[in-house]
């Protein structure tokens, strides 16, 4: 059975310049991100040097074959590159050593009259070195779990992978089938029909990995306070609600802690908004230290947090307590004067309905009041007969 290299190899011309197309918009709409820029050169780099390589079919070229494939191998760097700028880690050498050796080598192999297995072979490896950097990009990736996205694009890497690799093995061995005029089952599948494949759902899935990072950064942005990186108001009184209703469930009281940083006003009148800012942030993180993997802590406006404790009793509490005060008296800031804090905590009652997240906030609100009137830099806890024996 015969197939159309030529049909395939503008099929695969098509889909690499509608690709090149697509990302290109996605840098246009986002021309601050490194990864979506990287992604646009590369797809035009890709898009000519496929173009210029695929339309000479090996005649002896020199100018357009060094062009050509050299275009190719700089748009798979710049791909790779986008894909370290996405994952937020620093600049890498690798991709530019493999372009470099590979502009020497396929330079000289046309000072040497190499033939076109001898080239394709050169083209192959570096493709193949390439796609073996994407795919540790991909596994190495500092991610909780596993997306749609991140699995679609390992998968379409590992299918160009056993693509480039059957070719660099088949080239090796010097088997005709693979040459890009001919039109056996084996080439046009090698040379054509996988990459098509394989470059668009890759394309796609960097796309989708994209899209996946906006709507997680706009949910991040809708839970989170920005100045202290920790939950929000709003986030924390949903979790607070959740928690309630969960305690009842299971039998379990909880505790909520209301924190305040003990003139804080006077820290930033003396000291100006941008120090009382890195205070509020360096407090944010001490009291996060301070709490196990469970507890829910949040910003609740101004310079108090509010903090959520699962599973808690009156001997806990009071452990607590004390963790969090010395959290912050352990902390070291910039200004001279120790920044301290005040703690007010409630305990829930689980015996009764009426007993929810609101009348909770106020007696951690009351404690937090008598702690500082108390002298500040302690806390004080407040708790239930359902709860004082627990």
């Amino acid at each position: 059975m015969q197939f159309d290299a030529l049909t395939a190899g503008t099929a695969l011309i098509l889909v690499q310049f509608s690709v090149s197309l697509v990302m290109a918009g996605l840098f246009f709409a986002l021309p601050t991100e490194k990864c979506t820029r990287h992604w646009a050169l590369s797809g035009l780099c890709v898009g000519i040097g496929l173009t210029m390589v695929i339309v000479n079919a090996g005649a002896p070229r020199y100018l357009i074959l060094i062009l050509g494939n050299n275009l190719l191998i700089l748009g798979l760097i710049y791909q790779w590159t986008g894909l370290r700028a996405f994952y937020r880690r620093p600049p890498s050498k690798a991709g530019w050593i493999v372009g470099g050796l590979f502009f020497m080598a396929y330079a000289l192999s046309l000072i040497q009259n190499a033939t076109i297995s001898v080239r394709g072979l050169l083209a192959a490896i570096a493709i193949f070195l390439m796609l073996l950097l994407y795919m540790y990009e991909l596994l190495s990736a500092q991610v909780q779990k596993w997306s749609f996205a991140r699995l679609l694009a390992t998968t379409a890497v590992a299918a160009l992978l056993i693509s480039y690799g059957g070719r660099v093995a088949l080239a090796a061995f010097q088997v005709a089938e693979i040459l890009p005029r001919t039109n056996s089952l084996i080439s046009v599948t090698l040379l054509y029909f996988v990459p098509v494949v394989g470059t668009l759902l890759l394309s796609s899935a960097l796309l989708l990995l994209y899209f996946e990072r906006i709507v997680a950064d706009k949910d991040h942005l809708a839970t989170h306070d920005e100045l202290t990186k920790v939950f929000n108001r709003r986030a924390i009184d949903t979790s607070g609600q959740r928690e309630i209703s969960v305690a009842r469930r299971l039998r379990k009281p909880m505790a909520i802690a209301f924190v305040d940083i003990d003139h804080f006003k006077e820290i930033n009148d003396r000291f100006g908004h941008a120090v009382g800012d890195r205070v509020l942030f360096q407090v944010a993180q001490a009291l996060k230290g301070a709490c196990r993997d469970i507890d829910l802590i949040g910003r609740y406006g101004g310079e108090e947090f509010c903090i959520i404790f699962p599973n808690m009793d009156m001997e806990k509490c009071h452990v607590v307590g004390q963790r969090l005060v010395s959290a912050v008296n352990q902390c070291r800031f910039e200004i001279a004067e120790n920044v301290t804090i005040s703690v007010g905590i409630a305990l829930s009652r689980l015996d009764d309905e009426k007993h929810n997240w609101g009348i909770l906030i106020e007696r951690a609100d009351h404690e937090l009041y008598k702690a500082k009137s108390g002298g500040r830099n302690r806390f004080e806890v407040h708790a239930d007969a359902s709860t004082a024996g627990s």
